[in-house]
Parts: structure tokens; C-alpha cells; sequence
């Protein structure tokens, strides 16, 4: 792909970024390293939110059911002249996929998104179907109890088909505990029932897949510490036979799956050293910061394919911690009202 010359001023739109500070932060310093001026506009439900701080502008739109959306979305782009959209929270996904998703070759004057076409983000937003998608891949899962017939053993965790950020797991270590889970009102065909991996270590793997299905990035982290369902301490992995094995896991993934666009995969070890596929989500993941911080510009990447051109593949640097920090924004009427 050719680099558009002309282009020296870049808008980029998130979706759904309230607080993605530190991404934010990270875009605008890739893209300055690339030689554009990125100007940093949010799409949110309410103006007085963190990502105030780096966007040049808090657009208040609408919530990502509505059936409105992608008309208003579609007036933002066009008034705002927006180039790169990237969604943020697994809502936004299947939206920036119907108006911008771009099969291989995509044409550089219209605004690009690093998402994936809109089948394979439904697939992956829904648990069960996630599972029965991977198993048929053969790709390792934790055993799934998500057909008629198949004994279920414990412990066992079920998650919402439809969830995020670890809301409404149960874990159920015996026969009873199930049985008083369905008296409590809870269907199974809601859920995606799994073994529970007693003593498993969580990894994400921060991938960046170009348009014409190149891998450019695989940065493998142990999840440290997690609060809400986010990580707020997280480590690449050291160099050695483990991360090895979960780039080979993560690249056979991304090629069975084709996967395509800026990808988290969510990968599980047990106590034997064994890796199973949690999850896979179709964005930028919050923690994936650390990956940056550990030298792989995945902003970089996003804002080369966005002008046309591409970055070659990066490695990440072992062992790089990063961890997150609480901070206090004030807001009077909408509106910033300390500094």
C-alpha cells in the first residue's frame, strides 16, 4: 500500500474511550513519530469523562442499541472529517464493523476502522457460539458443556453468553451448587458452562493483524492483578519456552480463525504448564497499553494502515511492568471544572 503524501492531519474518532487516557496518549505520540497531527474525538454518552482530558472533543451521542446510531455516527465522521475510527467496548465492536469495516485493498479516502467484518465479531460476542467456533477449529479450550449430552463435571464457571468484564461469573463445585444455581432463575442456555482451571495463571495476547491477514504484532502479558474485570498490573512474558508457546498458539489462532484488525486474545495456563483459549476480543484491549510500553506501537500500526501503508512486524520487549493509577477529574455542568 502507498502512503497517502498529502495527509499531514489525522482525526481519529473512539468509540466508547471514556477511559482510555493513557491510549489516547499513546495514538497522539505514534502519530507524531509518523509525522501527523492527530487531533482526539470521543464518542461518549456524557461529556464529563476522562478522555476529556487528551480529546480535542466530547461528542455526546447515542447508546450503541440504538437504532439510530449509525446515522449519527455517519454525521460525526463526515462533519468532523474523520479518517481512523477504533472502538473500545465490545458494543461499539459490531457498529464500527457494519459502517467501517474494509476487506483487503480498502480504498484510503474513506475512514478506516481495525476491526473485522461483522460475522466473525457477532461469533465472537457471543460465548457459546465463540466455543463451539474454536472447538470445531480444534484449538485448545477448557472441557464446555455447552451441548445436550455432554456430562458436566466440577468445579465448574459459567459466564454470561453476552457478558464482559468478568460480570455475573458463578463457580459451582459440586452437583448442589448447581442445582441451586437453576432454582435461582438462572438459565444454562444463557451461559457458557466450562471447567473451572483451579490454580490457572490468566495471559492476553495484544495482536495486530493488517488488511491483507499479515501478522504484525503478538505481545504475550501475564494479567498480574485485575479489578472490575480490567488489569490494572500486568507483565510481557520473559523469554523462554512459555512464550514460545504462546506465540505459536496465539499466530495458529489468528490463522484458523483469520483474524483480521487489532485482536485480544485471552489465554489461560494451568498448573502442568498447559495453554487453553478463553476468549478472543475483536479491539484494543485497555490493558494493551502495556504492550506499547513494551515497545510494540500498535497505535503506530493502526495509523500506518490508516494512511495507506504498513509498519513492519515488532516484538515486544520481556518483562516490562506496567501498572495503572487512580486519578480525580472534577466536573461542573458537563465541563472540566479544575485543571
Amino acid at each position: 500500500m502507498e502512503r497517502i503524501q498529502s495527509l499531514t492531519s489525522l482525526n481519529m474518532l473512539m468509540l466508547g474511550g471514556a477511559k482510555r487516557v493513557a491510549m489516547a496518549r499513546r495514538f497522539k505520540e505514534s502519530a507524531a513519530r509518523l509525522g501527523y497531527d492527530l487531533h482526539v474525538y470521543s464518542y461518549e454518552l456524557s461529556e464529563d469523562v476522562a478522555i476529556s482530558l487528551e480529546a480535542d472533543e466530547v461528542i455526546v451521542g447515542l447508546r450503541w442499541s440504538d437504532p439510530a446510531v449509525d446515522a449519527d455516527l455517519r454525521r460525526v465522521v463526515a462533519e468532523k472529517d474523520i479518517r481512523l475510527v477504533v472502538p473500545f467496548v465490545d458494543g461499539a465492536i459490531p457498529v464500527a464493523s457494519r459502517l467501517f469495516y474494509k476487506k483487503r485493498g480498502h480504498r484510503t479516502s474513506e475512514p478506516f476502522a481495525p476491526v473485522m467484518d461483522s460475522e466473525r465479531c457477532s461469533w465472537l460476542n457471543d460465548k457459546v457460539k465463540s466455543a463451539e467456533w474454536f472447538e470445531s477449529e480444534r484449538l485448545p479450550i477448557p472441557d464446555t458443556y455447552c451441548r445436550e449430552g455432554r456430562p458436566l463435571r466440577f468445579p465448574a464457571i459459567a459466564k454470561p453468553r453476552y457478558g464482559a468484564a468478568s460480570k455475573g461469573l458463578c463457580r459451582m463445585n459440586n452437583a448442589e451448587e448447581y442445582e441451586t444455581w437453576l432454582s435461582d432463575g438462572h438459565n444454562p442456555d444463557d451461559y457458557l458452562i466450562q471447567q473451572y482451571i483451579d490454580k490457572a495463571e490468566e495471559y492476553t495476547v495484544d495482536c495486530y493483524i493488517d488488511g491483507d491477514g499479515i501478522i504484525r504484532a503478538v505481545s504475550p502479558r501475564r494479567r498480574i492483578e485485575v479489578a472490575g474485570g480490567e488489569v490494572v498490573v500486568t507483565e510481557t512474558v520473559a523469554k523462554g519456552v512459555m512464550l514460545d508457546q504462546m506465540v505459536d498458539l496465539a499466530e495458529v489462532i489468528i490463522q484458523r480463525l483469520q483474524l483480521v484488525g487489532a485482536v485480544t486474545i485471552q489465554l489461560l495456563r494451568n498448573a502442568y504448564g498447559a495453554l487453553a483459549l478463553m476468549e478472543i476480543n475483536p479491539r484494543l484491549g485497555g490493558g494493551a497499553v502495556a504492550s506499547i510500553n513494551a515497545d510494540v506501537d500498535l497505535p503506530g500500526m493502526i495509523i500506518a494502515e490508516t494512511g495507506g501503508y504498513v509498519m513492519e512486524r515488532q516484538w515486544p520487549t520481556p518483562g516490562v511492568k506496567t501498572t495503572r493509577y487512580l486519578d480525580d477529574i472534577a466536573f461542573k455542568d458537563g465541563k472540566r471544572y479544575k485543571k
